[in-house]
């Protein structure tokens, strides 16, 4: 005869349950970076290591690089276009938003607007967006996953100490800083990430410099990891599966030698970025509109279902392609080529998104934390 459920058991299954933004096999595969690592694997089986990506390198590349270069890089863009129109959308959304976050609504726009203007008056600019963009964009990766591995502990319902949660900040401060130097110190990097401008690319810090933080961040997070695992263990606290993958997954994507980190950087973060971010945006808005009773226990298939959901991810598409279709032909006409005027409208844009991520994400806001 089978034991009756305890109260303690059922909570502990709902707890289970809700630790996912909505549901297990979604969550690791999209938010957890189960497609990253499918990434890498495909990536070990068709590159070989004799050179990069086709779109990186000049050299002579097989058609399983070239299809596979092209599919993610597809993907890539795909998914990045409606992620920031996620944004304008939380944003822009309601009056409300409009005026609570009016620096990134307002202040903002015009602050892209002028620095558009200069960059036509003086298209030398651009390459100084480019490792400014470049440099915030590793930021505002990082800081999203550790964003939603914070939600991840609330939504287990584990109280992280003050100590914990800051050792864990500094950690992802410290990759920041790692990626950052690795950067400014490698022409290589530079290059790559120029999103197609002739970039005149340069070492802004010496190698050794770089080399000698590489070291010392590699110290550090090993301390703190042993910290941690051992507070842990001493409190029987145990990390939920999610927050485990999600950091292993972002630490593997970023901590890789210069000619793997091109590959990853270009290709595999920002399809893992974007589709953390759709995951996010569309759990928020389903609790904002009140689509389900008790969002948490909705299914995918009733999630995708609902023609609500259905109308927010078209309209994301099609304002995110429409945005970057129509706008780089219009800064076309300052003569600029298609190609310099599609890298300048993205860093741009991509600069107000990652702004405003930094105000409305705030999980500080009573707001935010409820609807996560």
């Amino acid at each position: 005869m089978q034991a009756p459920l305890t109260e303690s058991a059922i909570n502990a299954g709902e707890n289970r349950h809700k630790v996912w933004l909505v549901n297990a096999p979604v969550d690791l595969l999209f938010c957890c970076g189960g497609l990253l690592w499918v990434f890498i694997a495909l990536h070990s089986i068709f590159v070989s290591r004799a050179h990069r990506f086709p779109l990186l390198s000049g050299h002579g590349s097989s058609s399983g690089e070239n299809l596979l270069a092209s599919v993610l890089l597809a993907a890539a863009f795909l998914f990045t276009y409606p992620h920031h129109a996620a944004t304008w959308n939380r944003l822009y959304g309601s009056l409300s938003s409009i005026r609570k976050y009016w620096f990134c609504s307002l202040f903002m726009p015009l602050l892209i607007i002028a620095l558009l203007i200069l960059a036509l008056l003086n298209p030398s600019l651009i390459h100084l967006f480019v490792i400014a963009t470049a440099v915030t964009t590793m930021h505002h990766w990082v800081a999203q996953s550790y964003g939603i591995g914070m939600i991840y502990f609330m939504r287990s319902g584990i109280s992280l100490s003050n100590f914990d949660r800051r050792l864990i900040s500094i950690s992802c401060q410290t990759l920041t800083v790692f990626l950052a130097l690795r950067l400014l110190s490698s022409e290589t990097l530079q290059r790559s990430l120029s999103l197609g401008i002739n970039l005149k690319a340069s070492a802004l810090i010496p190698v050794q410099y770089s080399k000698s933080f590489e070291t010392a961040a590699y110290v550090f997070w090993a301390i703190a990891f042993c910290i941690l695992l051992l507070k842990w263990i001493k409190g029987r606290l145990m990390p939920p599966l999610a927050v485990i993958a999600l950091f292993a997954s972002t630490a593997r994507a970023l901590l890789n030698s210069v000619d793997s980190c091109v590959d990853i950087l270009f290709y595999g973060l920002p399809l893992f970025h974007s589709l953390q971010y759709l995951v996010l945006s569309s759990r928020y808005y389903a609790k904002d509109h009140k689509i389900f009773e008790e969002t948490d226990k909705a299914s995918l298939r009733d999630f995708l279902k609902e023609a609500k959901i259905q109308r927010y991810f078209l309209m994301l598409f099609a304002l995110g392609g429409i945005v970057y279709t129509v706008m780089p032909r219009l800064v076309q006409f300052s003569g600029l080529s298609l190609v310099s005027a599609s890298a300048l409208v993205f860093l741009l844009l991509n600069l107000h998104h990652i702004i405003s991520d930094g105000f409305i994400w705030r999980l500080k806001d009573p707001e935010v934390r409820g609807r996560v």
